[in-house]
């Protein structure tokens, strides 16, 4: 693999995290209970708390996945990180920062936590293959 298509898989795995992030942020800023006339300083909150507690686990491995392996399969790369956002965040629920979440509002996090990471990764999967043989 060439130095450029190492950067490129760089920027786009940079770009996938800052819209997770930044998705996930949405979400829990604009679940029922919030105050709408602090949203934008809540998601900023829930981005950067997010940031913090994903840098060791999941934003560690999908980084080194992103950029070092080339699949052929489309939604192969997706799948693994959706799998690792589940398991990286169950284990910072359970373990690190105890249970921060009432079970069905865990549940639904969940959910779409790994529907963003999947349709983010999917949407930086096509971005990148478009990009390289460009």
């Amino acid at each position: 693999m060439s130095e450029m298509v190492f950067l490129k898989r760089v920027v786009v795995w940079l770009i996938e995290t800052l819209l997770e992030l930044s998705l996930l942020g949405i979400y829990l800023a604009t679940l029922p209970g919030h105050d709408t006339h602090t949203l934008g300083k809540d998601i900023l909150l829930y981005f950067a708390g997010m940031l913090s507690f994903f840098i060791p686990g999941y934003l560690l491995s999908t980084g080194i996945i992103r950029a070092i392996w080339p699949s052929r399969l489309w939604w192969a790369y997706s799948g693994i990180a959706a799998t690792l956002f589940l398991l990286n965040f169950g284990v910072i629920n359970a373990f690190v920062i105890g249970s921060v979440f009432v079970p069905t509002d865990k549940l639904h996090f969940l959910a779409a936590g790994a529907c963003i990471t999947f349709a983010s990764t999917l949407a930086g999967t096509f971005a990148l293959n478009k990009w390289v043989v460009a």
